[in-house]
């Protein structure tokens, strides 16, 4: 994989294969499908017959005979911001036909994943896309019910049709501020509309659900489509903002942080001393599960004296204060092993895997569950590691360092990080 700067650590989810829903590093985002194999993972839904079904890369959806209409959600956890976030959606229409039910499909953040007729805090939309209504309406709740009202109502023109991606942006600027667009492209400029509110407020929080809702009553497929890409940019306003993403200002002198033409890649060379470093942090975004995740990276280390460590930290300083979860590779090291260093936020303790470290490309991945840390290299399962584990949420961490002044340098082709 090619890194196009320092600060994009990946490319396009429609360009590389995944297996399940990951967050990765072009900002403190949450992404989801537009590949076959992408749009899978865990979504929950009611009820248990409801018309959404994940398969072929998207989110399909369609009627079905509940009274209060489907729906179905992912969880983004508690970390939400009240003030700023962005969320994406494309969606496309294949079948869309009159009926007396007029079908609609509602979709945004919620505080819950109750129906769209239940009252609930959310932002978001409802679309009724049948020509007889036509309608992309902005939709605010605060304890109300997302398919009843609007905070404006727009008709498309050309309407609605099937056949076609639609691109969605929502975003939340303050306790009170949000806006929404509906575009032609993913350009997300708001060419077919675009609308600022500020009917939000301080009590508007603890959204947390991405969830679709579908608030008809029909069985006959009158509207079916697909949603086959999500992306949720939390923190910020602006997807476009490098604060958000990989941050290296705390490395020390001595140190070069730079794209590799040879291999691809990114290239971190220290040759200061063993307190200064080559590191590469996530500003302090901390959206990862200390006992629900996983990170995978592709990355070699050479040096004589010095190492490297990669994973998930509270802090880019790994020491006993700072709850963390790596893989160390270190020349010190006993054993000539790979490590798994790890921080309860008291107590920072290293194991050997029992795997051989060399200074070649190997795939490393390390899995952090509720009772250890796993730790495997191109698929050879080492030892776990089971004390001084980290508890609190994590960002990801990359650092090469040395020791006497000797030249370490650390190699990553790829970099995934996901919650379980």
């Amino acid at each position: 994989m090619v890194f196009p700067t320092v600060y994009e650590m990946t490319t396009s989810i429609d360009t590389i294969k995944k297996q399940h829903f990951w967050e990765y590093f072009s900002g403190s985002k949450l992404q989801i499908g537009a590949d076959e194999s992408g749009f899978t993972g865990t979504w929950d839904k009611s009820p248990s017959d409801s018309q959404f079904e994940v398969s072929g890369g998207k989110l399909n959806f369609l009627e079905n005979a509940n009274a209060g209409g489907d729906r179905t959600w992912y969880d983004l956890g508690t970390n939400v911001s009240e003030t700023k976030w962005v969320l994406r959606v494309r969606l496309r229409f294949t079948t869309i036909a009159n009926q007396s039910d007029y079908p609609e499909i509602d979709f945004g953040i919620s505080n819950n994943h109750a129906n769209s007729d239940t009252n609930q805090d959310f932002i978001g939309c409802r679309i009724l896309p049948m020509a007889f209504n036509n309608l992309f309406r902005p939709r605010k709740c605060i304890a109300e019910k997302p398919r009843r009202g609007s905070s404006a109502n727009h008709n498309p023109s050309p309407a609605f049709t099937t056949g076609k991606d639609y691109y969605f942006e929502f975003k939340r600027t303050s306790a009170t501020n949000w806006s929404a667009s509906m575009s032609n492209t993913n350009a997300y400029d708001g060419d077919i509309y675009s609308g600022s509110f500020t009917n939000a407020s301080t009590s508007l929080n603890g959204l947390r659900y991405f969830t679709v809702m579908d608030s008809t009553t029909a069985t006959s497929g009158n509207m079916e489509g697909y949603i086959d890409v999500f992306e949720f940019y939390n923190g910020v306003t602006d997807v476009n903002d490098n604060t958000i993403r990989w941050n290296k200002s705390n490395s020390n002198a001595g140190y070069t942080i730079a794209m590799d033409d040879t291999d691809n890649g990114l290239k971190m060379i220290n040759n200061a001393s063993h307190t200064h470093s080559a590191v590469l942090d996530f500003n302090n975004i901390h959206q990862y599960n200390a006992t629900a995740s996983e990170f995978i990276y592709v990355g070699k280390t050479a040096t004589s004296s010095g190492g490297s460590v990669v994973g998930l930290a509270k802090d880019y300083r790994q020491d006993n204060a700072y709850d963390s979860a790596m893989v160390q590779w270190d020349a010190g090291n006993s054993g000539g092993t790979v490590y798994t260093l790890s921080s309860d936020g008291t107590t920072q303790t290293a194991i050997s895997t029992g795997i051989t470290r060399d200074a070649n490309y190997h795939v490393y991945k390390l899995g952090l569950t509720p009772t250890a840390i796993t730790c495997k290299v191109d698929g050879v399962t080492g030892t776990s590691k089971t004390s001084n584990r980290p508890a609190d949420p994590l960002m990801p961490v990359v650092k090469s360092y040395s020791y006497s002044g000797n030249t370490t340098q650390l190699n990553i082709r790829y970099f995934e990080a996901y919650n379980t």
